[in-house]
């Protein structure tokens, strides 16, 4: 009676293992189902001196070479300063501005839609903050400092999803265990 208990239990942390697997995929799936914008140039809020001649997004996956489009534009009037068809390069997209753009200073959009590497069109956008060099009060460093810095997507990392699936696999196999012991003791009664 005792061995058959056993190897009950045993079944039933096999399934829980299973079911916990299971989940930990599906959970992880809408994390890498599109790509994200992992870096930025400008960096992504970032306050610049100097007005972009190229724009760079560094995506987590490789974009398809389909249907890509981005766009700059003016936060403060929606104005449109460029839209157009980006270079593609391995993860990186890229695009040169035209220099007759009118820059004033202010907010700047970044928008983008692109194919993402699953073939699903995904859409986002980065800003940037130009600050005129002659209306600037000594922040020079900031527009260095920017540049370096890498713009990190926002999102669940996989250490994050990873934990969560092995505290979700520890739980059920847990639960396993108890409702097959109880099963176990009821059947003996």
């Amino acid at each position: 009676m005792k061995g058959q208990c056993v190897r009950s239990t045993w079944q039933g942390v096999k399934f829980a293992s299973i079911g916990a697997l299971t989940g930990l995929f599906l959970l992880q799936q809408p994390v890498v189902a599109h790509d994200v914008v992992i870096s930025s140039n400008p960096q992504d809020g970032a306050k610049v001196t100097e007005f972009p001649t190229t724009v760079e997004l560094t995506f987590s996956g490789i974009p398809k070479k389909d249907f890509n489009t981005v766009a700059l534009s003016r936060k403060s009037d929606s104005t449109v300063l460029y839209r157009g068809e980006p270079h593609l390069n391995g993860q990186v997209v890229s695009f040169t501005l035209p220099s007759n753009i009118e820059k004033q200073a202010g907010e700047y959009l970044i928008g983008f839609q692109i194919t993402s590497s699953d073939g699903h069109s995904t859409k986002g956008r980065t800003t940037f903050t130009y600050v005129d060099p002659s209306q600037e009060n000594g922040s020079s460093e900031v527009s260095a400092e920017s540049k370096l810095k890498p713009t990190t997507s926002e999102g669940l990392s996989s250490t994050v999803t990873f934990a969560a699936g092995g505290i979700t696999l520890i739980a059920l196999a847990i639960v396993s265990i108890f409702l097959v012991a109880r099963r176990n003791s009821r059947k003996g009664k």
